[in-house]
């Protein structure tokens, strides 16, 4: 897997065969990195005429979204990779295990 652009669209990992599209970040505070893989996913899909495999990939989560990040990567069928849950309020870690999830 390597870095692409494709469509203008930089894509953090990519490969062609088999098709894979994914979104690496250190920390995810909202859940716009979803909705900019599955964004990414549907560009690629169309240049190339079949569904890509999507894997979203983080260092740490704000544990107040957690939740819904995990609810959105099964509905959209995203590989999700997550190595900390972050209370930022009370500046703790609340899941410090590495965790893989795919529908």
């Amino acid at each position: 897997m390597k870095r692409a652009v494709v469509e203008g669209e930089e894509i953090n990992l990519f490969l062609k065969d088999p098709l894979i599209v994914g979104e690496v970040t250190s920390y995810i505070e909202t859940v716009n990195e979803v909705e900019k893989l599955i964004r990414k996913a549907d560009i690629v899909k169309k240049r190339y005429g079949r569904k890509p495999r999507k894997i979203l990939v983080a260092l740490t989560v704000r544990s107040g979204i957690l939740r819904d990040i995990r609810r959105m990567c099964m509905e959209k069928d995203i590989e999700l990779m997550v190595g900390k849950a972050w209370n930022r309020d009370f500046h703790q870690v609340l899941y410090g295990n590495l965790f893989v999830e795919s529908s």
